[in-house]
């Protein structure tokens, strides 16, 4: 990834956290699925954007659509052991 996409990537990052902090959840759910979209081809950004994207669903109590993504993103980190926010997620739902 260039230096300019990652600077573009962290720019998203922190708006959606600013979103989730000021308790607008759709707003920080729209710049996740963007997220997704965009960087398609990043498995890493797809992976915490997707288990972000299943912590906010699961706070609105939206658990199916909060378990797909959360599934989703445990797919996505494979064998490594570094998300544990996924981790947690899925432990909570299960």
């Amino acid at each position: 990834m260039s230096g300019e996409m990652a600077l573009a990537l962290g720019d998203l990052w922190r708006e959606a956290h600013n979103h989730i902090d000021r308790g607008r959840f759709d707003k920080a759910i729209e710049k996740y699925k963007y997220i997704l979209v965009r960087y398609a081809d990043n498995s890493l950004a797809n992976e915490y954007a997707n288990a972000y994207l299943g912590d906010i669903l699961f706070t609105l109590s939206q658990t199916n659509l909060a378990e797909s993504h959360i599934k989703k993103a445990l797919s996505l980190r494979g064998t490594r052991n570094d998300n544990e926010h996924a981790m947690s997620l899925y432990s909570a739902i299960s």
